[in-house]
């Protein structure tokens, strides 16, 4: 998630006391008009993404603005938004380069997973502690993209992704290891392997060529259940979306050596949400503009939770009973009560 650059001019405020201000003042106002959420964040400098909600009661995002990298930001329902890691507490976030923030994930009671894009070394993820604010390094690999971490920190999976190539690996004491899992597809099936292979990775092109593709996985602290977004079959060459628009995609439940497919058939690969008891998913179906969509792991027809169109990022809150999500085309963060 890079940002846009921009320039500043000698007249204007510095660009994080602005942000500040501006998130603080419209969080503040739009909680009245807007009982069920926030409102709108500031177009100027702001763009809202990668939300995730703790069981401190704050909502944590990635805030883009400006030419910056991206800072963390935090909020809580009615209330207002405020810096919570900003780019002098990220700066040290690669080695040898600039940090472009690209992971936040809630880990266990008071933990949160920060990852960045290292474009000069490998990519880092950090284990915060939001009462301390303190960062411990918990793991350096290739192209970390997201993370689901169980509730101690050391264990859990991690998304990998390089051009065309995308998959799920485990994470366990500070290294990543390949799951082969078999995923069910209509012309057979493939294996988690196969979709982040690095001998196609070393070639120009980044073809990797199988047909498989996983992404966005999320689990419970306890990592009974794990869930991701994996594809099912190939929709044709030309289509609109790069790797998301080419395949049918599905949600996936591990079991043991094999993926369990659930829920309707998915076009593009929406961003996954998890319930804390590991029942039930969230997501957007953005490309048949249904919305925010909620279906139970053990089966049944998706629930609609919001129609707005081109929201996403969805987060469960610690109770399951409501899902925050990035709305207003990445300027707001909205609240919608689950049914």
């Amino acid at each position: 998630m890079r940002s846009n650059t921009g320039s500043r001019g000698s007249g204007r405020r510095p660009a994080g006391r602005r942000l500040r201000a501006a998130l603080t003042l419209a969080v503040a106002a739009a909680a009245a008009v807007l009982p069920a959420g926030c409102g709108p964040l500031p177009a100027e400098p702001a763009k809202v993404s990668t939300l995730t909600w703790s069981p401190d009661g704050h909502v944590y995002f990635i805030s883009e603005a400006d030419n910056r990298v991206g800072e963390v930001w935090r909020t809580s329902q009615g209330g207002r938004a405020e810096a919570f890691l900003d780019g002098k507490a990220l700066a040290g976030g690669c080695e040898g380069g600039p940090a472009v923030l690209t992971v936040v994930r809630a880990v266990g009671d008071a933990g949160l997973a920060v990852g960045f894009e290292c474009p000069t070394s490998q990519d880092r993820l950090y284990l915060v502690d939001v009462r301390t604010r303190t960062m411990t390094p918990v793991l350096t690999g290739d192209d970390i993209r997201d993370v689901a971490l169980e509730a101690g920190g050391a264990r859990g999976y991690v998304a990998q992704q390089r051009g065309n190539c995308a998959s799920v690996a485990g994470f366990s004491d500070g290294a990543l290891h390949g799951l082969d899992v078999r995923v069910p597809a209509l012309t057979g099936e493939w294996r988690l392997l196969q979709g982040y292979d690095e001998s196609a990775r070393a070639r120009d092109g980044l073809t990797c060529g199988a047909e498989g593709k996983a992404l966005s996985p999320v689990s419970t602290g306890d990592g009974r259940t794990v869930a991701m977004l994996v594809t099912i079959a190939r929709r044709g060459a030309g289509l609109n979306g790069g790797m998301y628009g080419r395949y049918d995609w599905n949600v996936g439940v591990l079991e043991g050596d094999a993926i369990r497919l659930v829920g309707p058939t998915l076009r593009g690969a929406p961003h996954l949400a998890l319930a804390p008891d590991g029942s039930r998913v969230a997501l957007f179906l953005s490309s048949t503009r249904d919305g925010l969509q909620v279906f139970d792991l053990a089966g049944g027809d998706p629930r609609t939770v919001s129609t707005e169109d081109g929201a996403s990022f969805p987060a469960f809150s610690p109770d399951g009973r409501t899902i925050a999500y990035s709305g207003g085309g990445r300027t707001s963060i909205k609240f919608a009560a689950v049914p």
